[in-house]
């Protein structure tokens, strides 16, 4: 799957953000706010958001 498909494209919708936020928040032991799928609307974007809302940093796949 391409990082940078919409999560839109593949079917989410407002209660599939929602029961994701909820997995993420009760697998990672986090809070996010309620948009935050929705700020982040591919799976390239919501790992920068959970890694900057978790403090990580996240590595450069192309080594840059």
């Amino acid at each position: 799957m391409d990082a940078q498909t919409p999560l839109r494209s593949l079917g989410f919708d407002s209660l599939l953000s929602l029961e994701l936020r909820t997995r993420l928040e009760a697998g990672l032991d986090i809070r996010i706010t309620p948009r935050f799928v929705y700020e982040h609307p591919t799976l390239a974007a919501l790992a920068e958001g959970l890694a900057d809302v978790m403090g990580l940093p996240l590595e450069d796949p192309g080594g840059a």
